[in-house]
């Protein structure tokens, strides 16, 4: 079911940050506070309260992440940060192997599209909406974590 709301958010996620390079509260609230709410009625139902935990845990630590690296001049957006929370809260629910996929496949996304982009303009000198590499990375993580 998160997979299905997470798929829901991303589609209007991807494309507003694609055209507009930024990430609206919106839906990066909306995203973590749904998914807050599903997985918090799964655990009432399982007593599984400390998984709950460990996912509000993984949720702050790839905040944390990214919020570090919103911090100099023309690092990430503050956008990254809050989208940050929901992908952090889901990832670590499924495991912290799948948080630490969902955060490293980011990066990888962000990176090679990086690298094309620069050779197709033959220039660094261009911003990259890195959302849609961190849902991506998502998306990769949850696959993983199905299979």
């Amino acid at each position: 079911m998160s997979v299905v709301i997470g798929i829901g958010f991303a589609i209007p996620l991807v494309w507003f940050d694609v055209r507009e390079h930024r990430l609206p509260n919106s839906a990066t609230f909306g995203l973590f506070l749904s998914e807050l709410a599903l997985l918090t009625v799964a655990t009432a139902l399982t007593g599984e309260w400390p998984k709950l935990a460990g996912a509000l845990l993984g949720a702050l630590a790839m905040a944390a992440i990214y919020g570090v690296l919103a911090l100099p001049p023309g690092g990430m957006g503050l956008g990254d940060v809050k989208l940050a929370l929901g992908i952090g809260l889901v990832a670590a629910w499924w495991s912290w192997s799948a948080w630490a996929l969902a955060l490293a496949a980011a990066f990888l996304c962000g990176s090679l599209w990086s690298v094309i982009r620069a050779a197709r303009e033959r220039s660094w000198r261009f911003h990259v909406a890195f959302g849609p590499a961190m849902l991506l990375g998502w998306g990769i993580a949850s696959i993983a974590g199905l299979a």
